[in-house]
């Protein structure tokens, strides 16, 4: 876990950073059943030393990452994969991702094929697997870098509108050293 700081108009915030961390619950009633296997690749926790209520305390932003690209094997779809085991995981009662935050976000890694052709693979996944989603949309940030915003209205987790950003990084052209 990691401390970090929060500028002094904001001290009454302090964030905490975790990997792979299970979402805990926040009020008596989420104490049965739990999400123990349910967890996001990281977590930066926003704590608020003057909540008025438990469930405001501690905020949690969550992040989940899935690499991107040109389909590796019949059985393992990178673009499909990042809709059924990425996003959906911000709307989905078994997962609970971003659950009581207002934003989240996905890390996209891409490995192969273009940008464009990601996006709309991508989009597509989500019309037939998320159907009430907005499509994603496109704004450049850097050559290699891309950064797409999606205003979502959760059915499954709290709160219902919820901002999902998609940050995606090209690799296909980095070299990797093995040694």
């Amino acid at each position: 876990m990691v401390f970090g700081v929060i500028p002094k108009e904001h001290s009454f915030l302090m964030w905490l950073r975790s990997w792979e961390r299970p979402i805990p619950p926040a009020t008596e009633a989420e104490l049965t059943g739990g999400k123990k296997r349910k967890r996001p690749d990281f977590t930066c926790n926003i704590l608020d030393r003057y909540a008025v209520c438990t469930e405001e305390f501690e905020i949690m932003f969550h992040i989940e990452c899935k690499c991107l690209g040109a389909l590796r094997s019949p059985s393992w779809n990178f673009n499909q994969n990042y809709v059924e085991k990425g996003i959906k995981r911000f709307d989905c009662t078994a997962h609970e991702y971003g659950k009581r935050a207002v934003s989240g976000m996905m890390v996209g890694y891409i490995i192969s094929m273009a940008p464009a052709e990601i996006l709309d693979e991508v989009n597509s996944y989500q019309t037939r697997h998320c159907s009430h989603n907005p499509a994603i949309e496109c704004e450049l940030v850097e050559e290699k870098v891309g950064q797409y915003r999606q205003q979502l209205t959760r059915k499954n987790t709290q709160p219902e509108v919820f901002k999902l950003t998609h940050l995606w990084v090209d690799l296909t052209n980095i070299q990797t050293c093995v040694s």
